[in-house]
């Protein structure tokens, strides 16, 4: 007679990366922050999202430190992920800060228009020279009557 199999709990680590993935997911949601970032200001290393992601190993430490740093940077207002622990914050280094500052900024720049980059199709080439003769032009670049290059078009 054999046994009959059982269910077992997943591994401890196996949950844990399920856990921090809902966690940069929830955070970069939460902020509108790329998951990238998100893994870098919670993980201190852009590529820890995507390591998690694919089994990587974890050092039950760095798990405490992503939860306590997301509890410490989490958005006012925004809802704490459900069934996600939540850690009392750490203090988080300044260079993160600053750069979560610099992107906030971006990002209310571009909402009030002044971050839209212009069109490649409209900008003059460096030091104004001449298109090149065998690379085809980009639409409408010589419909713009202030690009440098409209009269020869």
């Amino acid at each position: 007679m054999s046994a009959e199999p059982t269910d077992y709990d997943r591994p401890a680590v196996e949950i844990a990366c399920q856990q921090l993935t809902r966690m940069l997911e929830a955070f970069s949601e939460a902020t509108g922050f790329p998951v990238t970032f998100a893994s870098e200001a919670l993980a201190g290393d852009r590529a820890f999202y995507s390591r998690i992601r694919n089994g990587a190993n974890l050092n039950f430490a760095t798990y405490d430190r992503v939860f306590a740093t997301a509890s410490a940077l989490w958005p006012e207002g925004a809802e704490w992920p459900e069934g996600l622990p939540h850690l009392p914050p750490i203090e988080v280094d300044a260079d993160i800060l600053a750069a979560i500052e610099v992107r906030r900024a971006k990002a209310a720049a571009a909402k009030d228009g002044g971050g839209e980059r212009p069109s490649i199709r409209n900008r003059p080439l460096p030091g104004n020279a001449p298109w090149p003769d065998d690379i085809p032009r980009p639409a409408n670049t010589t419909a713009d009557p202030t690009h440098p290059e409209a009269s020869n078009g």
